[in-house]
């Protein structure tokens, strides 16, 4: 039997596309039960769920927050970051009165911080190799464009796609994609749009220490630029693939190492044409 799966997405769903069209295929070992969005409104949710007759269920993050007296959605104090386990609690009401009980659930572009990684097993896939640390740490980690800006300003050729178990939220910086590594992807060259390293540098330089909303540079725009060809690239191949892998049972996790196939490994890279484990080094 297949395994049911519900995908999360606030934006513009490609990857919820990518794995809805792969679920097609005779191969595929899980099936999308249903769409989740947390911005009915301003995410394309609605319309994927009538492309591939699939329920979308939601409940809007920023309807709770304002009826609740908050102007925003940012988790900037404690009463904020209570709504959000309040929030996430509701959502998985949500999710039980209609009468799902997914055996594991896809973050595709899922923007909200939740724990909603306590009450279920959730693939997220991240525009940054998660195998890369230094001293001790994963470097790539973060939200939006951070791991893209961080791969470019720090010198690397090419990036990659990750896909990780995602971990509840704990509020620290370090242990944002802290995961287990499942899946990366082959490397993509950083196309630089015909601006020079020296140049990226020195719009960070010049970033005011906080950033307005909305505020956009040469940096941005090639982050920006460069994150459309990953998810092509990376996310769209990766992310399926996994997924699958996962479904059929091949991925354990034991004491917190990776095993595919029965073998530890430190991930397992994928792309069109092959699987390959990477084992420790």
């Amino acid at each position: 039997m297949k395994k049911q799966t519900i995908i999360f997405l606030s934006g513009t769903g490609s990857n919820a596309e990518a794995l809805l069209e792969y679920s097609k295929k005779s191969e595929c070992e899980f099936e999308v039960s249903a769409l989740f969005t947390d911005r009915p409104s301003r995410c394309r949710a609605l319309e994927i769920g009538r492309k591939f007759n699939k329920p979308v269920l939601s409940h809007d993050i920023f309807e709770f927050y304002h009826s609740r007296g908050e102007k925003g959605i940012g988790l900037i104090n404690e009463r904020r970051i209570h709504l959000r386990d309040e929030w996430t609690r509701e959502v998985e009401k949500v999710i039980a009165d209609a009468g799902y009980k997914p055996d594991f659930i896809f973050l595709a572009g899922f923007e909200p911080l939740s724990n909603i990684t306590n009450d279920f097993v959730a693939l997220n896939v991240h525009p940054g190799d998660l195998t890369v640390e230094r001293n001790g740490k994963r470097y790539l980690n973060g939200l939006a464009l951070k791991p893209i800006e961080l791969a470019i300003l720090d010198g690397f050729a090419c990036i990659k796609s990750s896909v990780i178990i995602a971990q509840p939220y704990t509020g620290r910086d370090e242990d944002v994609d802290s995961g287990p590594i499942l899946g990366i992807s082959k490397p993509m060259p950083i196309d630089f749009m015909g601006y020079t390293l020296e140049e990226l540098r020195a719009a960070d330089a010049a970033r005011p220490a906080k950033r307005p909303k909305g505020h956009t540079d040469i940096l941005h725009e090639v982050a920006n630029h460069n994150q459309d060809l990953l998810k092509k690239w990376g996310d769209h191949v990766i992310f399926p693939q996994v997924a699958n892998d996962y479904a059929k049972g091949l991925f354990e996790i034991r004491d917190g190492k990776t095993f595919y196939c029965g073998k530890q490994v430190k991930t397992v890279e994928y792309t069109l044409e092959s699987i390959t484990p990477v084992t420790e080094v």
